[in-house]
């Protein structure tokens, strides 16, 4: 029974993490990084407030998406996404 609980928590949490970043697309900051990659900030949380169980799920996507970076500065948790510009 734990290991759903653990299951279904990590979807709902995935869940969650998908829906907060279609709601925050209208609110990202995109900047350009380098010729053929754009920067954007996808979620900015306070770092004091993330449960310990939502951010090893984040540090775990984070390990395993390279187009997904974490950093905490100045108390917050920022999430950026790299865009690869795509060449013609």
């Amino acid at each position: 029974m734990h290991i759903k609980q653990i299951k279904f928590s990590i979807i709902l949490f995935l869940l969650t993490f998908v829906i907060f970043l279609f709601t925050l697309k209208g609110f990202t900051t995109t900047v350009l990084a380098d010729e053929d990659t754009t920067v954007e900030t996808v979620a900015t949380y306070n770092y004091n407030k993330v449960p310990a169980d939502t951010l090893a799920t984040i540090k775990d996507i984070v390990a395993n998406d390279n187009t997904i970076s974490m950093k905490v500065k100045d108390g917050y948790l920022i999430l950026t996404k790299f865009i690869p510009i795509l060449q013609s």
